[in-house]
C-alpha cells in the first residue's frame, strides 16, 4: 500500500480507501506518503496530519503542491512544537 498511497497518478477515491482502511493506516510510511500526496482528500489527510514526526511535519509546512489547508494546519503544529 505504500506505493500506491505515494503515487501521484491514482484516484482520489483509492488514496480515500487506503486512508480509510484500519490495517493500512496502522503503518507510518502509509500514513505520511498520504498526507504528503497531494491528491489525497483533505479530510484524510488532515485526519493523518497529526500522526507525522516533525521532519515530516515541517516538509508538509512548506510543500507548494499540497492544499493550503494542509500547509496550514502542518504550519500551525509547527510553531506550536517550537
Amino acid at each position: 500500500m505504500d506505493a500506491f498511497a505515494a503515487m501521484r497518478r491514482v484516484s482520489a477515491q483509492l488514496l480515500r480507501t487506503i486512508g480509510t482502511h484500519k490495517e493500512w493506516t496502522k503503518r507510518y510510511s502509509v500514513v505520511a506518503s498520504l498526507v504528503k500526496n497531494p491528491r489525497t482528500p483533505i479530510g484524510i489527510a488532515m485526519s493523518m496530519i497529526s500522526r507525522l514526526n516533525p521532519t515530516d511535519m515541517k516538509a508538509v509546512a512548506v510543500n507548494d503542491t499540497l492544499p493550503a489547508a494542509i500547509r496550514k494546519a502542518a504550519q500551525r503544529f509547527v510553531s506550536g512544537s517550537e
